[in-house]
């Protein structure tokens, strides 16, 4: 399982998670903070995640 934030130009901001899970429901929180712990500014993102074969995108729009 991997989930992926990306700012707008296509760069990786944060790395939210990356490995392997058990079948089950999981929840996972972004602060707003990029990989070195600074707040990113306000603005769109995009969520990338992929379980196995399966992906998904979602467009964030980050506020404060």
């Amino acid at each position: 399982v991997t989930l992926k934030i990306y700012d707008i130009t296509g760069k990786i901001t944060k790395n939210l998670t990356n490995g392997f899970f058990n079948p089950g429901i999981y929840i996972s929180k972004w602060n707003g903070k990029n990989n070195s712990g600074i707040n990113v500014p306000q603005g769109i993102y995009f969520l990338r995640g992929n379980i196995g074969d399966f992906g998904v995108n979602k467009k964030i729009i980050r506020l404060r």
